[in-house]
């Protein structure tokens, strides 16, 4: 039961990552198609904060999955070894990469903002 809840949370994150590569993708597009005067200007000025918004979010859902996670590892394995059958280091490594990819889409929005 733990290593089948372990999965969703897995699926989930990776889940948020595809949504916010995809959304991000668009945002960027959309930015670079905007002309810099006239009517179209002012939409311009509202993609950014938008694309810092869904990052926000998207961080936060990253965040609530890597807590679900560390809560399951706490409680499931009972001080007898790994039952969950996921590696630490590499576990570990996941999470900064989920972590690091609204991070860094966060700060490429700022920059543009």
């Amino acid at each position: 039961m733990s290593r089948t809840l372990w999965e969703h949370e897995d699926k989930l994150l990776n889940q948020r990552l595809t949504w916010l590569m995809a959304s991000q993708a668009l945002l960027f597009v959309a930015y670079g198609g905007v002309p810099g005067a006239g009517e179209a200007a002012e939409l311009r000025n509202v993609i950014p904060p938008l694309g810092v918004a869904i990052n926000g979010l998207v961080l936060l859902g990253t965040l609530a999955a890597i807590v679900a996670q560390v809560v399951l590892r706490v409680t499931h394995t009972n001080g007898t070894g790994n039952r969950l059958l996921v590696s630490m280091p590499c576990t570990v490594c996941g999470w900064i990469t989920a972590i690091g990819i609204p991070a860094s889409f966060l700060t490429a929005w700022m920059f543009v903002w």
